[in-house]
């Protein structure tokens, strides 16, 4: 607390990430500070579940394309394995994530879970093994430190945010759209 309250005096902006405040300075922004942010751990657990099939994660909002949604459902119809793709978020594009799934035929290999609050993140974690964050933009990223906070591996694309929390021993970055 102060730090930020020192920040303030010095008129320096706060970002989350390295990339956000590379932008900021490129809008002459030259005072900006790092403050990543910060999830509660006690609220999640290592996941431990007996596992019938392979358990991909995905979960944001469904209100733009700028999640990516859409081409992790490509990349799953490619999949020559037993898997499940459980999607977590509600927005507009529900029904046009649903025709993907049907027009890609994966209705039987995915679940929408409907939006997830703060009380049940643990348990969508706990039955996934591996958490998506295909983005084309964030700032951030909590979802991802969410999931490895939870033991699951992370693949996200180097849209921003995911640089700064991605590391080999915790995921894998790829470029955006290249799934």
């Amino acid at each position: 607390i102060l730090s930020i309250i020192a920040l303030k005096r010095s008129n320096c902006v706060i970002s989350v990430s390295n990339s956000l405040k590379r932008e900021l300075m490129e809008e002459g922004i030259n005072s900006v500070e790092v403050i990543p942010n910060v999830i509660n751990i006690n609220r999640f657990t290592i996941a431990k579940r007996e596992k019938s099939h392979f358990t991909i994660g995905f979960l944001g909002s469904l209100n733009s394309k700028n999640k990516g949604l859409e081409i992790l459902i490509s990349a799953c119809s490619g999949l020559a394995f037993d898997f499940r793709l459980k999607i977590g978020g509600e927005g507009t594009l529900l029904n046009y994530y649903k025709d993907l799934i049907r027009e890609n035929d994966l209705g039987s290999k995915c679940i929408f879970t409907g939006g997830i609050g703060a009380q049940s993140k643990n348990k969508f974690y706990s039955d996934i093994d591996l958490f998506v964050l295909p983005s084309r933009y964030e700032t951030f990223g909590i979802v991802l430190i969410e999931a490895m906070a939870s033991g699951i591996p992370v693949v996200a694309t180097r849209c921003g945010g995911p640089e700064d929390i991605v590391i080999d021993k915790t995921g894998i970055l790829t470029e955006i759209d290249d799934f």
